[in-house]
């Protein structure tokens, strides 16, 4: 009979805990972007139990300040699925993101709230971290537009790669995946599928 020390014992549970854990990664995308199209796919994995430690909605008062509700800029997204979407950034994060909010439910209901009411129940979300929308965050360099020359050129340096989070509850998040992206057509494009591909 072999005898094992406590010791032993101790370091094998270790290393067992440890082989089990990097097996229920999140899943990631694989692929970039084309400049015409952001056809993702997937590699995925069990991520049922899987959260992030970040918490994009600590700096709930500067994504208001920084917020705006429309569409994505993108032409080729002129769609009522591309409208009625609330945005906000952080800038003074030391890694700074962009978090899309989309009203649960379908376009049709969005539509039928309107932008007044959208903005209302947006502007009341760090009370309730925002129960009322899927949330999805982007996490890549970008500049406040008020400190650029131009406050109307785009803030962001391409190429670039964004880190990208969907929200499970509260403030609690699970990573998605990485994507290098070549151009800001690709990067709205990716976001559309991206809050668009996952509910």
């Amino acid at each position: 009979m072999i005898k094992y020390s406590i010791f032993q014992l101790l370091i094998a549970s270790i290393l067992l805990l440890s082989c089990n854990g990097s097996k229920n990664r999140n899943r990631q995308l694989t692929n970039t972007p084309d400049s015409n199209n952001s056809n993702l796919s997937f590699k995925k994995k069990n991520t049922s139990h899987f959260e992030d430690s970040i918490h994009f909605f600590t700096n709930c008062s500067e994504l208001l300040s920084n917020s705006s509700i429309g569409a994505f800029q993108e032409p080729t997204l002129n769609t009522d699925s591309a409208n009625f979407i609330c945005f906000a950034d952080c800038y003074s994060c030391k890694k700074q993101y962009e978090v899309i909010f989309l009203l649960k439910g379908d376009i049709n209901n969005r539509k039928q709230i309107g932008y007044d009411s959208l903005s209302a129940e947006f502007m009341k979300g760090c009370d309730n971290n925002f129960a009322k929308f899927d949330c999805f965050a982007f996490v890549n360099p970008s500049r406040d537009p008020d400190t650029q020359k131009d406050p109307h050129a785009i803030n962001l340096d391409f190429p670039l790669i964004t880190i990208i989070y969907h929200r499970i509850t509260d403030d609690n998040w699970k990573l998605i995946g990485k994507v290098k992206v070549a151009s800001f057509k690709e990067y709205q494009l990716l976001q559309f599928k991206i809050i668009y591909g996952l509910r």
